[in-house]
């Protein structure tokens, strides 16, 4: 009798063994599907010669968004210094969610000028104005006055909307992509007066790569989404060479 009972309590357990660790599991499951997921937004900015751009993609069969094969083939390029990542950057929202990051610098600039002047009201005396007087009325003048200013984001910024799909295999991004870069200022009036002074109106120039879109991918796959012409060292368009921009989304789970 002392054996049947052991043998039935052993029977017994056994099977609650091998049965809660299964449940435990599926509970485990179910909460991890309910809890929200994150969406980390990957955008990555590649240089290379228009050339090779060119020959990179003649006659490759883009006919799927999945860019994971030509990332491959840029990350070769990179290593033999063919191409270089010009840049890199991440934001993490959550599904149906924006999110912003943002690597700038405010520059502020005049966008109104009042123009040089005398003194409205003065008291002089009453005799023939002679050279001397009107260098003197000269020195008097005021410089052109800058009245109002604008401020403008030098640098690069992300802006992503994600959206996952309910059965988790695709990710329906809504993305603004943007590098300015300051590239001097340019002199709208100069002129010497007649003391030497030297004025001078001028506007700063900016050289903007901008890429707005909505596209959806697969989750951690590459997507090219665009390319774009960088500037040269004059700060005017190069068309010699291109910038490729990569988008990729990682879906990640909150444990």
């Amino acid at each position: 009798m002392k054996t049947y009972l052991s043998l039935l309590l052993f029977t017994f357990s056994h099977a609650m063994a091998q049965t809660l660790p299964s449940q435990e599991t599926a509970d485990m499951e179910e909460n991890v599907a309910d809890q929200p997921r994150l969406i980390q937004c990957q955008f990555e900015c590649i240089e290379l010669t228009l050339e090779d751009m060119t020959n990179l993609l003649f006659l490759r069969d883009q006919s799927k968004a999945d860019a994971t094969n030509l990332r491959k083939d840029l990350q070769k390029m990179i290593a033999e210094k063919k191409a270089k990542v010009v840049d890199t950057m991440i934001v993490v929202a959550r599904s149906q969610q924006k999110a912003t990051s943002e690597s700038i610098m405010e520059y502020i600039y005049a966008t109104e000028y009042e123009p040089s002047d005398i003194p409205g009201t003065m008291n002089i005396p009453d005799k023939k104005i002679t050279p001397q007087d009107v260098k003197v009325l000269e020195w008097m003048r005021t410089p052109p006055t800058p009245t109002a200013f604008e401020p403008r984001n030098v640098g690069g910024t992300l802006e992503v909307e994600p959206t996952l799909t309910e059965d988790g295999k695709q990710v329906d991004l809504r993305f603004a992509w943007e590098i300015v870069d300051h590239e001097g200022e340019k002199a709208w009036l100069k002129y010497n007066d007649t003391m030497k002074n030297t004025y001078k109106i001028a506007m700063p120039k900016f050289y903007v790569k901008r890429v707005s879109s909505f596209i959806s991918c697969a989750p951690a796959s590459y997507t090219f989404v665009a390319a774009v012409d960088p500037q040269n060292e004059k700060g005017y368009r190069d068309p010699s060479r291109k910038w490729l921009v990569f988008a990729k989304c990682e879906v990640q789970t909150v444990r």
